[in-house]
């Protein structure tokens, strides 16, 4: 399980109860569970895995949706919306490693009225963000989770717009202190940090990088008060924990510079990004090589990543670097190669490589932007 959970420890007791639930439904979702489990079981071989089970999870669910799709609003109740995303984040998890960029887009695409029919808000209400992230139904979680992620490392809008204000003391605590049901455990990005990536998210889309200064400096507090979660125990190991306080890190590092690089139209010579740069290529070379904590920092690395330009880019004097050095980019290549999905083409991991490489052969001449991401994007994925 360490090898696709960035914290085991913290899913067990939801596994179990989701595992009781599945078995309460019935032989068809006891029959999914088990393609599942042989699909999760042959992904964690090897990358010379046999798709065979998994290939028939993604037909068997993909006809549920469609199913449901098909259906009036007065017959797709919520109820039933919620049986049909049961087993959504497990199955797109699992594509999350052996699918492309563009099956995941394509997938949550199909999800997404399903979604929305599943979350308890009306129609003329925005699905509210903590809620989700707080409340124990975890496909619809994972689904807004994803759904934030993918617009920072695709340059893409969200699926959905979502209202951002905390309902109640009980979120507002679970989400500052990060001991509440959401998805921490999976990538090891808080709750308070995705709500921060959603609001820029948000902000982006409708305003570019003319965003008042004083939005700004909030993020930038928001964002500085997501402090690493330490978790500690007798029988964990401390390099481990280590490896997660950096993939943390990482994720606060890669917000600081979505913020500056999005909303403030900054490009990868700025001295705020430059600052930020250094400081993350410091952290990653401050643990050594292995798949955790690496696996997990493969998102946050593609958003940090476009600051290293090619060597040949000279940066102006006052930013105290007088070339961009290409120790970074052999440095992020081995840490990313090093990661058995990352190269294997056809996958996730592998896109994000190739995107990476597309923008440092765009930028020989000049610092990247953010839209450099937008272009990798499409180059890559068509989408």
């Amino acid at each position: 399980m360490t090898r696709f959970v960035f914290n085991p420890t913290r899913i067990l007791p939801s596994l179990v109860n989701h595992i009781r639930r599945g078995y309460s439904f019935g032989g068809d979702s006891r029959q999914t569970m088990l393609l599942i489990s042989n699909s999760v079981l042959a992904i964690a071989v090897s990358t010379d895995y046999d798709l065979t089970h998994f290939n028939t999870l993604y037909k068997l669910l993909a006809s549920r949706v469609v199913d449901a799709r098909a259906r009036g609003d007065s017959e797709l109740t919520r109820e039933l919306a919620l049986g049909v995303m049961e087993h959504s984040h497990q199955f797109m998890s699992a594509l999350f490693k052996v699918g492309s960029l563009a099956n995941v887009l394509n997938v949550m695409e199909l999800y997404a009225p399903v979604f929305r029919r599943a979350c308890p808000e009306s129609n003329e209400e925005l699905v509210n963000l903590p809620r989700r992230l707080t409340a124990m139904e975890i496909q619809l979680k994972y689904y807004a989770a994803l759904d934030v992620l993918q617009s920072v490392i695709t340059h893409r809008p969200m699926f959905f717009r979502y209202d951002l204000e905390l309902l109640s003391h009980q979120e507002e605590m679970f989400i500052k202190l990060g001991n509440g049901p959401g998805l921490g455990w999976l990538y090891g990005i808080s709750d308070r940090l995705m709500i921060a990536l959603a609001r820029i998210n948000t902000l982006f889309e409708d305003f570019g990088n003319c965003v008042d200064p004083e939005v700004v400096q909030e993020l930038e507090e928001e964002i500085a008060a997501c402090e690493p979660i330490i978790y500690t125990s007798a029988e964990m190991d401390p390099t481990l924990n280590i490896g997660r306080i950096m993939v943390q890190e990482a994720w606060r590092l890669a917000a600081n510079i979505y913020l500056y690089m999005a909303l403030c139209g900054a490009d990868s010579a700025d001295a705020r990004v430059v600052k930020i740069q250094k400081n993350g290529m410091k952290l990653l070379r401050s643990i050594k090589p292995r798949r955790n904590p690496d696996s997990f920092v493969v998102l946050p690395i593609l958003v940090v990543s476009p600051l290293h330009c090619s060597p040949h880019v000279i940066l102006p004097s006052q930013f105290g670097v007088a070339t961009a050095s290409p120790a970074g980019q052999s440095t992020l290549l081995s840490r990313l190669s090093g990661v058995s999905e990352c190269s294997k083409p056809g996958t996730v991991g592998n896109d994000i490589l190739r995107m990476l490489s597309d923008i440092w052969a765009r930028t020989v001449e000049r610092p990247a932007v953010w839209s450099d991401l937008r272009t990798a994007c499409l180059r890559i994925t068509g989408m």
